[in-house]
């Protein structure tokens, strides 16, 4: 009878394998755009007569991504006055920056966001940049590209295959691969000149801290972050026609985001029903829900409630520019580890967040002011980020309604302004 292999060797084998996988598929990709950096040496560019300090800064990921990277474009412009800043972000996104970053001077859009881009489309879209003769790159966040190729690996190609003289980026290295994995990312850096200065993330630093250090990578001082999102005048114009009949001047108005992308970032719906009943009650609030277009989150909650609140969900979900302006207008947020939350946070808008699966430390609020964290009680050893979650299992469930109420109590309490309607507080 035949012996059964040691797990051992199993084990060393296949760690083996996925060794020699992730050093083909770095060179492979290392080739592919050493090509294409050659074909659009030979794209002519766009004749422009004495022009400012042309910035192209690349920003892919999700929306708190996007939020959490706009303090960046505010140190930007400080440590340089005169320069033009082009920001590569994903299409879903362009309008939102476009509006609502007031330091980003030209929105390039990302063709996709989440799927993979096909050779012919990507020629197109690197081609286009190509005759802009950029002076600095900025490999600022890339999160989602679909080939799962290592975080901000292809940030880095953006900036080579232009062509662009300096080339700054940091390699986010806390959530994939190992030393060898850190070692071989380092060797193409280094042999390939992908950036011209370049870091690894700090281990436990925050997001924001960390895109603002790429100014440091750059030369320039360093700058705290500051938060410079501002909605146009239209936009909290159509909010205000939202909200009529609904929420009047002096009224208190929370809004619920109760949704993130990662299910095991989610808490439940009944819950949130129960925290929204409890403020209308104690505070008067005025409850919106807010949602996407293709969510019915905010149905369902309607649902569950007693009293009355707004539904801006599914069919009825507002822009990602109107969604700027209702932060603006809310007194208190309240959700999950989710872009919504991050808006509010640099909308200024006090905010309540709910944590589990993802570390406080890297993406919590940078500003904690205006900030209540409730975080689950977590029996992993490290934070899973939620990927073997399930709504059965999730330490999600450990976070009562009692604890909610209590953090968007002394939010309320705290900002002076409980409501104009009737209310004595949560008891």
């Amino acid at each position: 009878m035949a012996l059964l292999p040691d797990s051992r060797i199993v084990e060393k084998g296949a760690k083996f394998v996925d060794t020699l996988m992730i050093v083909i598929r770095f060179h492979l990709f290392n080739l592919r755009y050493r090509f294409m950096r050659f074909l659009l040496a030979a794209v002519p560019a766009v004749s422009e007569p004495a022009r400012a300090k042309r910035v192209l800064c690349f920003c892919s990921g999700g929306l708190g991504d996007m939020i959490m990277a706009e303090p960046f474009f505010f140190g930007l412009k400080k440590s340089i006055p005169d320069c033009r800043i082009d920001a590569v972000v994903p299409a879903v996104f362009a309008e939102l920056v476009k509006e609502n970053f007031p330091h980003v001077d030209r929105v390039v859009p990302f063709p996709f966001y989440g799927n993979y881009m096909g050779p012919k489309r990507e020629w197109r879209f690197l081609s286009t940049l190509g005759k802009e003769r950029y002076d600095l790159y900025f490999g600022v966040v890339d999160y989602t590209y679909a080939p799962r190729i290592p975080h901000n690996l292809y940030a880095s190609m953006i900036g080579y295959v232009q062509g662009i003289p300096k080339r700054i980026g940091i390699y986010r290295q806390y959530t994939t691969g190992g030393r060898f994995e850190k070692r071989v990312v380092a060797a193409i850096f280094e042999r390939g000149s992908l950036y011209t200065d370049y870091s690894f993330q700090r281990h436990g630093a925050h997001f924001v801290l960390e895109h603002m250090r790429l100014l440091e990578l750059a030369g320039y001082p360093r700058r705290q972050p500051v938060f410079t999102i501002s909605p146009p005048a239209n936009r909290q114009e159509e909010v205000a026609l939202l909200l009529e009949g609904f929420a009047e001047e002096g009224d208190l108005v929370v809004i619920i985001s109760p949704t993130s992308a990662y299910r095991g970032k989610q808490w439940e719906m009944v819950k949130w029903a129960k925290v929204a009943d409890r403020l209308v009650r104690d505070f008067g609030a005025r409850v919106v829900i807010s949602g996407a277009p293709k969510e019915e989150t905010g149905t369902l909650i309607e649902l569950l409630m007693e009293e009355e609140c707004l539904n801006l969900s599914g069919t009825k979900a507002l822009s990602l520019s109107q969604f700027v302006a209702l932060m603006h207008r809310g007194n208190l947020c309240m959700g999950l580890d989710s872009g919504a939350s991050h808006l509010a946070v640099a909308c200024g808008t006090p905010v309540v967040m709910l944590f589990g699966p993802t570390p406080v430390e890297i993406a919590g609020p940078v500003f904690l002011e205006n900030s209540c964290l409730i975080e689950a009680e977590k029996k992993c050893a490290k934070p899973c980020h939620g990927r073997d979650c399930t709504e059965e299992v999730s330490c999600m469930k450990s976070i009562t309604v009692e604890e909610v109420c209590q953090a968007a109590a002394s939010l309320i309490l705290r900002s002076g302004n409980p409501s104009s309607r009737e209310g004595s507080g949560i008891n």
